[in-house]
């Protein structure tokens, strides 16, 4: 056995700080304005639901649903219009958090004023999707409102104001305001009756409709996935593998008990200085404009050469690059050409991640660990904003479905795993490749869900004894999650 060379050890300490100064800025550091837009998205799609649901009850002649979270949402919207957790947000923010307050206010009516709102003398013109609203706020609420636009400036700020005492905003003060069209829309449709019931246009139904059966597909979609994973692991005894250890995911390389962190190491600084590199160039020549998803691309082919050619050095003999694709068993041929079956590991483990994952994040969400919004996140939802280019959607789209996959499965699955496997065992294997999968992504939030998804990936390895259902999985995974925010989020 030999000894680590003395750079491994500053591979060690410069990744333990990076990760560690990513996780401590995550808890710390001031929410950002990007974050900030993304709740109000979020926000609006929690309202554009609820309303959705009431339309659609009123729209079938049913009692409207009870609202449970309008008062939460009042909450959070007043906090962020009133300068967000850290006081950081900006005028733009905080005024449209103060126009999904005031929505929230002007539609928050007591049964007993809404049945006579809805009476037949105050009947509306299309008594589909009718929802009774104030006419304006209470003299306190007025006063809250005045508050949150204390430094808010623009068109919008004061049309606020207007439309909290019972006036319609000007059609100017909507189309010079940075906002999404359903806000835009949203606002117009409560502007033009401010002194009874609100009353849906024929195309703001038919809009509110796609979006809610959009969503119901999808949340329905999602439940049948948790379902069928459930069964999955009531099954799995019975349908998994009775063997689990496969001598052919035995490396070829050498097993010094360094070699897979050194190598795992070297591609995680590479990918992140080769990232750091690429955006302070791509800054230097004004090519920020789009989301810069284009220089992940970049940064992780880069690290994954490098990796590739660390592998070959401390292979037992110097296989070629084909010899070494095949060695780490990426391909069909590990799966003896059948990709139908590599399929079936790779959607058996999207289904049976879901529900755990999920199990997982609410566990976080019970602890005082403080979660942000997941950079992904955010550039899909600039990537699909209405100015955004078809290049950027392309961009976005490979490198979550295609680049980052492939490249942590090499490493973690198709290298790691395998090296610790070898040396500690299938059980310590997987438990600190799986660590060390969730400690590189820098969040403590996701700490959890990436550590099952890790043992999750680890396993299917295992039982296919192969990494190309791995990497299909970790795929579908990325676009299944990317899916849930952007059907609810996208303008």
């Amino acid at each position: 056995m030999s000894r680590p060379p003395i750079y491994f050890w500053f591979l060690v300490f410069a990744s333990v700080a990076l990760v560690g100064s990513g996780m401590w800025s995550e808890q710390n550091t001031p929410t950002t304005n990007e974050e900030l837009q993304f709740r109000i998205r979020a926000l609006q799609g929690q309202i554009r639901l609820a309303e959705g649901h009431q339309m659609m009850a009123l729209e079938s002649g049913l009692t409207q649903p009870d609202w449970n979270e309008r008062a939460e949402l009042i909450t959070t919207t007043e906090a962020i219009a009133l300068g967000g957790s850290d006081g950081h947000a900006s005028s733009s923010v905080r005024t449209q958090a103060a126009a999904l307050w005031l929505i929230l206010k002007l539609t928050d009516v007591p049964n007993a004023e809404r049945g006579a709102a809805t009476s037949e003398e105050n009947a509306p013109r299309m008594s589909s999707g009718a929802l009774a609203k104030r006419a304006k706020l209470s003299t306190t609420d007025t006063d809250t409102l005045a508050l949150m636009l204390e430094t808010a400036t623009g068109p919008l700020a004061a049309g606020l104001n207007q439309l909290a005492n019972g006036t319609p905003i000007p059609p100017g003060a909507l189309t010079a305001t940075n906002t999404t069209p359903w806000l835009q829309h949203r606002l117009e449709l409560q502007s033009k009756h401010p002194n009874g019931p609100l009353r849906p246009e024929s195309r703001w139904l038919e809009a509110e409709r796609s979006f809610l059966q959009r969503t119901v597909v999808l949340q329905t979609v999602v439940a049948l996935i948790s379902i069928l994973g459930i069964l999955l692991l009531i099954l799995a005894p019975i349908l998994g593998p009775k063997r689990m250890l496969r001598t052919e995911l035995s490396p070829p390389w050498r097993t010094d008990w360094w070699v897979g962190w050194y190598i795992s190491l070297a591609w995680f600084l590479s990918y992140q200085g080769v990232s750091l590199v690429v955006l302070e160039l791509m800054a230097a020549l004004d090519l920020l404009q789009e989301p810069a998803t284009g220089l992940q691309v970049i940064a992780q082919v880069i690290s994954l050469l490098l990796a590739l050619h660390l592998m070959r050095h401390y292979t037992h003999t110097r296989t070629t690059w084909a010899g070494l694709i095949l060695t780490l068993k990426l391909g069909v041929a590990s799966m003896d050409g059948q990709v139908q079956r590599a399929l079936a590991y790779a959607l058996a483990l999207v289904a049976i991640a879901s529900p755990l994952v999920m199990v997982a994040t609410q566990i976080v969400e019970w602890t005082p660990i403080r979660t942000r919004e997941h950079v992904a996140i955010l550039e899909a939802l600039q990537a699909t904003s209405e100015s955004a280019s078809p290049i950027a959607e392309l961009s976005l789209l490979l490198t979550v479905t295609v680049g980052a996959p492939f490249c942590e499965e090499t490493i973690f699955r198709a290298f790691m795993y395998r090296q610790l496997r070898s040396r500690y065992g299938i059980a310590w294997g997987t438990a600190l490749s799986a660590l060390a999968f969730a400690c590189v992504h820098g969040s403590v939030a996701s700490l959890l869900p990436l550590f099952v998804l890790g043992v999750l990936l680890a396993f299917v390895v295992e039982w296919s004894g192969s990494v190309l259902p791995a990497i299909i999985a970790h795929g579908l995974w990325n676009l299944y999650q990317l899916m849930i925010p952007l059907v609810i989020l996208a303008p």
